[in-house]
């Protein structure tokens, strides 16, 4: 992981760089407030250690600058502090500390509450990945893995409104697969499910780029249910 620390007195950051990079971990240093905001904004840092009294920007104004941003990925933060009173400990969680570790740190606390960090990092990162994974099942087809009906009046809505708002077309195909019951009565549903990957893969290989292929099973009477694929010129 790489951290970034924020720290003024020279002989600290080494002391914490050298700790950190003993642990595995790759460093980037910041003399001073600004600068520390400065590498954040470039990089993006998922982990921060940051001293309390810097010059230009102290860590308790660094942290809420951070917060307020509002990143797609969350920044795990600890306060760096010679204060160890309840009441500072307080003031700096509430600017918008995780943890705190007071100076002169030992290195097995540094490990400890690194390893906190970490797992909270890890079980975000995890998180998002179900978020992610659930509004793809949620917008796509999971036997053709195409887009399904909710994705498609989605992105109809929009590309109507952009038809409206710049005067240009809107194409719309639909290609029905028909008898396709007697696929699966005479060849079975696994090879039925086969022919409709297939042609899933073949129009999705022949679309452009911005059109948007969706299947759309219709309903029909029992002797000729049909599996309709649906192309547009929706993006």
């Amino acid at each position: 992981m790489k951290i970034l620390i924020a720290e003024d007195d020279a002989a600290m950051r080494r002391l914490l760089t050298m700790a950190l990079r003993g642990l595995g971990h790759a460093v980037q240093e910041a003399g001073d407030g600004l600068a520390a905001w400065e590498h954040w904004q470039r990089e993006g840092h998922s982990l921060v250690i940051t001293d309390w009294i810097m010059p230009g920007l102290d860590g308790p104004e660094l942290i809420q600058r951070i917060r307020a941003r509002r990143a797609d990925n969350y920044t795990y933060i600890i306060l760096l502090t010679s204060r160890d009173n309840k009441g500072d400990v307080v003031a700096g969680l509430e600017a918008g500390a995780d943890d705190y570790l007071t100076k002169p740190f030992d290195p097995h606390e540094l490990r400890a509450r690194l390893g906190v960090g970490e797992r909270i990092l890890s079980l975000e990162s995890r998180l998002k990945l179900a978020l992610e994974r659930q509004e793809e099942l949620a917008s796509h087809d999971s036997l053709t893995n195409l887009s399904n009906r909710r994705a498609l009046y989605e992105q109809a809505e929009a590309e109507l409104a952009r038809m409206r708002r710049e005067g240009k077309a809107v194409g719309l195909v639909l290609a029905d697969l028909d008898h396709f019951k007697a696929v699966n009565d005479t060849r079975g549903h696994l090879v039925g499910d086969q022919a409709l990957r297939f042609v899933a893969d073949r129009l999705t290989q022949v679309k452009r780029p911005y059109d948007l292929v969706v299947r759309v099973s219709v309903a029909a009477p029992a002797s000729d249910r049909r599996q309709s694929l649906t192309i547009g010129r929706l993006g």
